[in-house]
């Protein structure tokens, strides 16, 4: 998905969702090329943790809520828990969405 075109889809969704801030945690799922490419085909994992919380304290939420938009190939179960903690921090009604793959 192009840039321009990912950030007005989830001004969509931000505005169909009464304008909560919408976090979207994205994993690549393709196959690098050359195979050795790191990062390219990756699941969730602690190393992520780090980044999410700049994004949310550089994002300057509001109390009107926070939408965390996840697509990922899955990843290290432990993972989730000190990320709903995280994010609660921000926001303790949080809501997550997972979009549906499409397979073609």
């Amino acid at each position: 998905m192009a840039l321009k075109n990912g950030q007005k889809i989830f001004k969509e969704i931000e505005k169909k969702r009464k304008n909560r801030r919408l976090i979207s945690f994205f994993n690549f799922d393709r196959n690098a090329s050359p195979q050795d490419l790191k990062g390219v085909r990756t699941g969730m994992s602690p190393d992520h943790k780090e980044p999410l919380f700049r994004v949310l304290k550089e994002s300057k939420i509001t109390k009107k809520g926070i939408d965390l938009c996840l697509c990922t190939r899955g990843g290290d179960i432990n993972f989730v828990w000190p990320i709903v903690k995280l994010i609660r921090e921000f926001d303790a009604g949080f809501e997550g969405l997972i979009p549906e793959r499409q397979r073609g």
